[in-house]
């Protein structure tokens, strides 16, 4: 069995609509059942409507939904503390999504879907659908063609053939996508302004200069990248061997809302962190930094724009999540280049393997001592060229607000980064502990219908 989820805090009738019509074209092309699972984190009105409208559309559909409000998050978070051993307080604090946290809504996922005895899961997020896709590119299928998958059985489908060599037969592991639709919120704005702000801002997430225009292509515009017409395979190696390093190709990293996975998520959690933006693609990162393949197609999936977010209020912890996933691009970079440091591939074990090995020790133990290596003064650089080169630039009046707002608690943001970046590294010290605890919630028979 494997897991199709959507994560929510908002009306999720579309969503589940589209989500049944990829299920229904999986299983044309596979003979496994694929459980849908709502993980609902929305207010008392959205929740009441959600329950009443999957309740009508199981009976309709005959599909079987699971359904996990709250409550039932909080509760399987204190069965994982008594078979764990890790103290309540602390796992609820680590693991329960509050507010806007991409990575506690990843890492409760990942509970999810172990706690169901699966190693595979689809996601999409309740702001992505199908709609007007003809049914031959959906995304699923792609996911179910590729993942789990030796590279060595598939790689004449590929666009980067060569380089798919040096991974002999490791299994693909993560596959995912991109958005249709205007899902970057003001980015848009400032691109219309003038495309080399949209530049700067690329620069602070360490994309090379020469990478730059290709990730505006694939991320800013709704036409499929030339050069990706086959699915791509992400790797941070250069194909004449193992040990030439390359940047992050962080261009072609699926989106959280268009992904899928298998078994990585069980070793590495997202980062954790209110609005840090960025903080759930840690689990990607990790497996391309540790050479775990990952495939990048091409069937897009709508990402709707929500206007809501175009007001002030709205836009500041938006630019704060920038802020923070600048931030944290710094610490990745340095972890990327410590981590390279330290490792040797060979085909004696696999990188996969080599992932397990170093999950909850080495890996924790480099993002500390990266964290370590960085100065204020380069964190504080990185934000004030953000401040003055991105958003005063624009000339945008709203900008200048935000601006303002941003470098009055530049110094907060960074204490509360602090503080993330200590929760995120005592959860991957736990991790395994915490996905072996939730294996047993379903052998004691705490499984929600």
């Amino acid at each position: 069995m494997s897991v199709f989820a959507i994560p929510t805090n908002r009306i999720i009738d579309t969503a589940v609509i589209s989500a049944s019509n990829e299920i229904y074209a999986a299983k044309e092309y596979i003979n496994e059942d694929i459980k849908l699972v709502i993980v609902d984190n929305s207010t008392s009105s959205i929740l009441e409507h959600n329950t009443k409208f999957l309740k009508d559309f199981s009976n309709i559909s005959h599909m079987k939904i699971m359904h996990l409000t709250l409550e039932n998050q909080i509760k399987i978070i204190k069965e994982i503390s008594i078979i764990s051993g890790v103290e309540l307080d602390e796992l609820m604090d680590l693991l329960l999504p509050k507010g806007c946290d991409y990575g506690r809504i990843s890492n409760m996922i990942y509970l999810i879907v172990t706690m169901l005895g699966s190693d595979v899961f689809f996601r999409r997020d309740s702001d992505c659908n199908v709609r007007k896709i003809p049914k031959d590119q959906y995304p699923i299928l792609q996911e179910v063609k590729y993942l789990g998958k030796k590279i060595n059985t598939v790689k004449k489908h590929l666009s980067n053939s060569i380089i798919a060599d040096s991974f002999g037969k490791e299994e693909i592991l993560v596959v995912g996508g991109d958005y249709f639709g205007e899902w970057n919120l003001d980015v848009k704005d400032l691109k219309d302004r003038d495309e080399n702000i949209i530049r700067n801002l690329v620069k602070l997430n360490d994309i090379e200069e020469a990478l730059i225009d290709d990730y505006i292509e694939v991320k800013y515009s709704e036409m499929i990248n030339k050069n990706a017409e086959k699915p791509v395979l992400i790797s941070v190696y250069n194909q004449k061997g193992p040990n030439k390093f390359l940047s992050k190709e962080i261009h072609r990293y699926p989106e959280c809302g268009n992904i899928s996975m298998k078994d990585v998520f069980k070793w590495i959690p997202s980062f954790v962190g209110l609005n840090g933006i960025a903080f759930d693609y840690n689990t990607q990162q990790l497996s391309s930094f540790l050479k775990v393949p990952i495939l990048y197609h091409c069937n897009k999936i709508n990402h709707d724009y929500d206007n809501g977010r175009k007001e002030i209020e709205a836009l500041k912890p938006y630019w704060k999540g920038i802020i923070k996933q600048n931030d944290l691009s710094l610490l990745t970079t340095k972890f990327s280049h410590k981590l390279f440091d330290k490792l040797s591939f060979n085909n004696k074990i696999s990188n996969f393997n080599q992932m397990k090995k170093l999950a909850n020790k080495d890996i924790p133990d480099f993002f500390e001592e990266s964290f370590y290596s960085i100065s204020t003064k380069e964190r504080i650089d990185r934000i004030d060229a953000l401040i003055n080169d991105v958003l005063l630039s624009s000339k945008i009046d709203k900008y200048k607000v935000i601006a303002e707002y941003l470098s009055e608690n530049k110094f907060d943001i960074l204490d509360e980064l602090n503080n993330d970046y200590h929760k995120s590294v005592k959860l991957h010290r736990l991790w395994p502990k915490i996905m072996e605890a939730s294996t047993y919630v379903l052998k004691k028979g705490m499984l929600l219908k």
